[in-house]
């Protein structure tokens, strides 16, 4: 199962592979996009991701889903233009 998550600056994709009774979730394979309106979509590999569970049960900023493989690898990146997500705010 793929799953996207956004955390306010971060998209961020990958494998789950494995989440416990607090919400963390660990992503394996797992790899950013950076938006440019400039240059695509570039994707920086993170390897092993871990989302805590605080992030994810603030539903403003992580979104959980399943993406069709097929579909996503069919996109072609390079020529997608979008805004860079904001800085993360503490």
């Amino acid at each position: 199962m793929w799953l996207i998550f956004d955390l306010a600056s971060l998209a961020a994709q990958g494998v789950m592979a494995g989440f416990d009774q607090k919400s963390n979730v660990v992503l394996s394979d797992s790899k950013e996009r950076v938006y440019s309106m400039e240059e695509g979509v570039e994707e920086i590999p993170l390897g092993l991701y871990l989302v805590k569970g605080d992030q994810i049960c603030d539903l403003d900023s992580v979104l959980i889903g399943e993406v069709d493989e097929a579909v996503d690898q069919s996109v072609d990146l390079s020529a997608v233009r979008a805004e860079p997500l904001p800085a993360i705010r503490y």
